[in-house]
């Protein structure tokens, strides 16, 4: 999964340049043709995609490593549409799936507050060109960190639905396994118990047996000793 995610968000990342942007950030300045550019962006989505690969045993440190590397594609860029790649999301299912209570608010408010960062860092303005908090009206300030604000709580809401309802049934197998796992084990121990109680009973049975016949036996060899012919007639 990790791997495919990787994929896909190179994938996303050039065709969201190319498509969207046509080669170039809202500054202007050429993207997708510098071959740094390029070089970085592999390196970059490489280490969040082997972060991702550990997210079973370390899914906090692989979500802020995740949420550090889509902040230097969207600089790198300058574009935040492009730099929310497929690991992006993964990552925040992942982290909701895997994280509750305080650890799960604070990751989730530092990712919204990157998120809205970048959003507002490199929305262009009415010339195309990006703009920051400091050169918005005070008058347009409301509706420019309201929207933005709004679509990043929707998204995160989404996806950390989407990673609680993956944990319950992730919750769900494991105790279904566990039970079926316990009833095996049950199941093995009445057979052992039948099993032996069986090999018990046949063991008595044979005792019995045998000394049923060694007891008939004694009686005919003490009887040879006063009847002879008696013993040979019975036999």
């Amino acid at each position: 999964m990790a791997v495919t995610a990787g994929i896909l968000s190179l994938v996303w990342m050039f065709v969201a340049t190319w498509s969207v942007a046509r080669g170039s950030g809202y500054s202007g300045e050429p993207a997708a043709d510098d071959p740094v550019v390029l070089i970085t962006t592999v390196l970059i989505l490489t280490v969040m995609t082997v972060a991702a690969c550990f997210r079973r045993r370390h899914p906090m440190w692989m979500y802020l490593l995740t949420l550090v590397g889509t902040v230097a594609l969207a600089v790198l860029f300058e574009d935040r549409v492009a730099a929310a790649t497929p690991l992006y999301w993964f990552a925040i299912i992942v982290m909701a799936g895997r994280t509750t209570g305080s650890r799960l608010v604070l990751l989730t408010i530092a990712g919204m507050l990157a998120d809205l960062w970048m959003t507002t860092r490199f929305r262009p303005g009415d010339a195309g060109e990006s703009m920051t908090l400091a050169q918005v009206p005070a008058g347009d300030l409301p509706e420019f960190l309201l929207a933005p604000a709004v679509n990043i709580m929707t998204s995160y809401a989404v996806m950390i639905v989407i990673g609680k309802v993956v944990q319950r049934y992730r919750a769900q197998s494991s105790a279904s396994a566990a039970a079926i796992e316990q009833m095996q084990l049950n199941s093995d121990a009445r057979i052992s118990d039948a099993i032996t109680e069986e090999r018990q009973n046949m063991a008595r049975e044979l005792h019995d047996v045998a000394a049923h016949h060694l007891t008939g036996l004694l009686i005919q060899a003490r009887s040879a000793w006063h009847d002879p012919r008696e013993v040979t007639r019975k036999l």
